[in-house]
């Protein structure tokens, strides 16, 4: 009793904050034993059921809290889903160990294997080796087609399986999966997974019951949120938050939806040329436009970036006295082009594109001229789209005077 009113006495001296590093890195330890002991499956739903209690356990530190302790317990379930598809509990199939237990089938080996697909939607297809109308398959794991079998196809096979489990197959004499090997493969398969179930209980199912016992003694003195009062703090956030989406839009205007969409259609047009050019082994001209790609996307973000910050600065100078934000002028200088500009620029900028892929083009084959045709006017139309911008950048500076 002493050692354990000592352990107590140390849970419930561990901070909100202690507890979520605790509980992190335990389980960051755990997954990766797991991945070596256990197996992956067991670990992807291991961690899968995990995210919800990390998040939980993360907002410890800015009480007050939801109580919900049943989330510790969601490893378990993962544990339990993982171990009866995996560890073949369930579906188990009964091995036999003698030679003399075995169905015998001789049948003609055909040309390729017959695909079975599932029924259901979830439902897993399957490929087996058939003979004389019996299915077959040499594997209890993942019911594989006896691949081995098609190198003799049209020949006259014998097949010793149980319920449709092939354990030897001989064609002419010569042993193409032989008895023992395979009963021995089938058990040692088997162990293997029960080996693994054996250790997913030890690394996830035991410190799954002990964090939820945990968790009860560190959250006994927090501050708790009703769930009217969560209700509620989720109906406020929801109207903020479409308030601010509201703003946003509106920030962004015409301007800067034209912006987005226009250089959201150059980086489409970069991946394009970047395709062409690599079927032609331009390798330097795929470079180029898959980082001219990257950067225009970055440019296509920019007035939702904009937006987005002028909006958070707004509500951070009103505070709860929140008014008009249309009133005040947007400082994104493309909701200061005019139709004409628009126009110029959804003509030139893809010209530009067009024409640094011709000049690259004639550049790699040294064909000097050729390219210096198509770089001239790529350099002009470039210079008339800084212009465009440099235009609507004075026009956005006389508003603000």
């Amino acid at each position: 009793m002493a050692l354990f009113d000592e352990i107590l006495d140390i849970i419930d001296e561990i901070s909100p904050a202690q507890f979520f590093w605790i509980y992190l890195g335990t389980w960051t330890i755990l997954l990766i034993l797991g991945y070596f002991l256990a197996g992956g499956l067991y670990v992807f739903m291991i961690a899968l059921m995990l995210i919800v209690s990390v998040i939980i356990v993360y907002k410890y530190k800015n009480p007050p809290i939801v109580k919900n302790n049943t989330v510790f317990l969601m490893p378990l379930i993962g544990l339990l889903y993982a171990g009866i598809f995996n560890s073949g509990l369930l579906f188990q199939p009964e091995l036999i160990s003698d030679k003399s237990q075995a169905q015998v089938l001789t049948g003609i080996i055909p040309n390729e294997h017959e695909y079975v697909r599932g029924s259901g939607k979830n439902s897993k297809s399957y490929y087996y080796l058939t003979i004389n109308g019996t299915r077959l398959h040499c594997d209890d794991d993942n019911y594989d087609d006896c691949e081995l079998a098609y190198a003799h196809k049209g020949q006259t096979a014998t097949v010793y399986h149980y319920e449709g489990l092939a354990y030897e197959i001989d064609v002419g004499g010569q042993k193409i999966y032989e008895f023992h090997h395979q009963a021995d493969k089938f058990k040692a398969t088997q162990h293997k997974k029960m080996q693994q179930f054996i250790w997913a209980m030890i690394l996830f199912g035991i410190p799954s019951a002990a964090f939820f016992f945990i968790n009860k003694r560190v959250i006994r003195d927090m501050a708790f949120i009703s769930d009217e009062q969560l209700k509620a703090n989720q109906q406020e956030q929801q109207l903020a938050q479409k308030l601010k989406s509201k703003q946003i839009n509106s920030r962004l205007g015409a301007g800067g939806w034209a912006w987005r969409i226009l250089f959201g259609l150059l980086a489409v047009l970069s991946l394009i040329i970047a395709f062409l050019m690599f079927t032609i082994s331009h390798f330097i001209g795929v470079g180029v436009f898959l980082v001219m790609m990257v950067v225009l996307c970055y440019l296509a973000r920019m007035p939702l970036k904009n937006a987005k910050a002028e909006v958070a600065q707004y509500h951070e100078m009103m505070g709860d006295d929140v008014g008009e934000l249309s009133e005040y002028l947007s400082v994104g200088f493309y909701n200061y082009m005019g139709v004409f500009s628009w126009l110029m620029m959804y003509i030139l900028c893809p010209c530009v594109l067009l024409a640094a892929m011709f000049a690259l083009v004639y550049m790699s084959k040294e064909e000097w001229f050729a390219c210096f045709v198509f770089l001239l006017p790529m350099v002009v139309m470039a210079g008339g789209v800084l212009f465009l911008i440099k235009r609507a950048i004075e026009n956005r500076n006389v508003a603000f005077e």
